[in-house]
């Protein structure tokens, strides 16, 4: 396995999901051979009607399968999933998903960095929406409500926004932005503030 990333464990719940995994499960291949067994795929499906468990058997052999008889639920579903897990972190990931670098790579060096966080989520910009998504939504559904700054999606969809579409070189781009850009930040439970600016400057070296 090539070094530079700790193993990680990615569970994919799916239903009904051929036609639109597939991107995903490409993309994914590129982390399998690149990491070999430091990247572990799971696939959950949640009793599909269509082919996807056999598609999936089929074209990714190396991805461990848990189908499902019965449709559980998506969190139920999930959770047979991450019984598979083998490695010390977890990701979770919808069949929609377009992966852009390595996220993981990114995530798992802002939870090393400080041993108050449990779990890190990158920013996810929707294309339907032309917009990064509903960033105080997404706190409150994590149970981080007391972070609602909806400037600060705003903010932040500019700046995808004008990364997918102005020609320019992306990573000096993103560069200027994290020397440039005022830190994004949420308050802890313990009344300390998790700031972004510096997981920015971390990300942009990995480009």
């Amino acid at each position: 396995m090539e070094s530079g990333m700790r193993p990680i464990s990615i569970v994919i719940p799916t239903y009904n999901a051929v036609g639109q995994v597939e991107h995903l499960l490409q993309r994914l291949q590129h982390f399998h051979e690149k990491y070999l067994d430091g990247v572990q795929v799971i696939i959950a499906d949640d009793g599909s009607r269509d082919d996807t468990v056999a598609a999936v058997q089929r074209g990714y052999p190396w991805i461990d399968v848990v189908a499902n008889q019965e449709n559980r639920g998506f969190g139920q579903n999930v959770m047979s999933g991450v019984a598979l897990a083998r490695h010390p972190y977890l990701a979770t990931i919808n069949t929609d998903v377009e992966l852009v670098g390595n996220i993981f790579k990114a995530l798992i060096g802002a939870l090393e960095d400080d041993d108050r966080l449990f779990a890190a989520m990158p920013l996810i910009y929707n294309r339907n929406l032309d917009k990064v998504e509903n960033l105080a939504r997404l706190y409150c559904h994590r149970g981080l409500c007391w972070h609602t700054e909806l400037a600060i999606e705003e903010e932040w969809s500019s700046i995808v926004r004008d990364l997918m579409t102005g020609a320019v070189d992306m990573k000096a781009r993103l560069r200027d932005i994290a020397r440039n850009t005022r830190p994004t930040s949420a308050n802890s439970a313990d009344g300390s503030a998790i700031h972004g600016s510096s997981w920015l400057q971390k990300t942009t070296s990995m480009l």
